[in-house]
């Protein structure tokens, strides 16, 4: 079953995304402003 690697896949993603969020913010970076 793929469709549940997929999920675990994708969670991970958002989990990443959220704590690199977490790291640029007290930066004072915005991390919407970056392409």
């Amino acid at each position: 079953r793929f469709d549940k690697l997929g999920v675990n896949y994708q969670a991970t993603l958002d989990l990443v995304e959220m704590l690199d969020w977490l790291r640029a913010v007290p930066d004072g970076h915005d991390p919407q402003d970056r392409t």
